[in-house]
């Protein structure tokens, strides 16, 4: 609970950040100055632009992500636990609802995988692994196809989440190396 909070602080941030109207006007600033630029700072100042733009519509799917999250545990899973017994859960309306958390749940993951794979650019290999991955530990965490009844599926998922680590090193490295290039290319265009 204190991560969602926590994230709940760091996305409203970066919306008054972004919807401020000091951020507005120096994007403004620089597309008006670009008007008596020459063609090449006005492709740079263009770029950089739809460079914001591509980062903002980024945030934004995350920040979906996040809400569906954030409604599927705290409201509807709240709401579920609360008018329906856990005997009711298999029969009519209570397992359709189940089945719909299920589906909130799976979506907001794929919602944060989109995100993630935009933001760093990963490679498409890497991108259908990181789909894949996420969308079976997701079946898996919720049972949302009720393909097991044998054992408690909540266990299975998180021996998947050994893979997690190796996610992470991916983006640091990644990270760094498209930093590295990003800097190899300034210094060429400042020659």
């Amino acid at each position: 609970m204190c991560g969602d909070t926590i994230t709940i602080i760091l996305f409203g941030s970066a919306l008054m950040f972004m919807t401020s109207s000091r951020s507005k006007n120096a994007i403004r600033g620089m597309m008006y100055a670009s008007c008596d630029a020459n063609n090449e700072s006005h492709d740079s100042i263009r770029q950089t632009r739809d460079y914001i733009l591509q980062m903002r519509n980024i945030f934004y799917v995350a920040v979906i992500g996040f809400g569906m999250y954030f409604f599927s545990k705290y409201v509807f899973t709240t709401g579920l636990e609360l008018f329906f017994s856990e005997e009711a859960e298999s029969e009519g309306l209570p397992f359709i609802f189940n089945i719909l958390n299920s589906a909130i749940r799976l979506c907001a993951s794929l919602a944060f995988v989109y995100a993630y794979c935009k933001y760093l650019n990963v490679h498409r290999h890497i991108k259908i692994m990181l789909y894949v991955f996420f969308f079976l530990r997701n079946l898996l965490l919720t049972n949302i196809l009720e393909l097991v009844h044998e054992y408690d599926v909540e266990l299975v998922a998180p021996v998947l989440d050994a893979l997690l680590p190796c996610i992470l090193v991916y983006s640091v490295f990644t990270h760094i190396s498209t930093s590295k290039n990003n800097k190899k290319q300034k210094q060429r265009f400042a020659q």
